[in-house]
């Protein structure tokens, strides 16, 4: 979880709120495919995740695999270039999974 900021505009501290997102700090980068509405994008690092109601938080730092769509901004709120609507998040021991920031 990071917080950074919301509406208004985005990004001016004197004006905007502050919301609460979750990325994904992923183990190794990735190449997202394009489609007719999207360009391909490659190199991807992190992604941003909308969890689906009653998942239970995923704490900072936290391990975690995730199963959802993957898919390019296309909101305000999407602050990140890729973003995931999950359907699923399996919470990790040890070294595998990507790390929730």
């Amino acid at each position: 979880m990071t917080w950074t900021y919301g509406p208004p505009n985005f990004g001016d501290p004197k004006t905007d709120k502050k919301i609460k997102i979750f990325v994904l700090v992923l183990d190794h980068k990735i190449d997202v495919h394009g489609s007719d509405l999207f360009d391909a994008m490659g190199g991807i690092s992190e992604v941003q995740l909308y969890l689906p109601l009653g998942v239970p938080p995923i704490a900072e730092k936290q391990r975690v695999t995730v199963v959802g769509k993957l898919q390019q901004a296309t909101t305000a709120t999407d602050i990140y270039p890729i973003v995931m609507q999950v359907s699923a998040v399996k919470y990790n021991k040890g070294n595998k999974g990507g790390v929730a920031n």
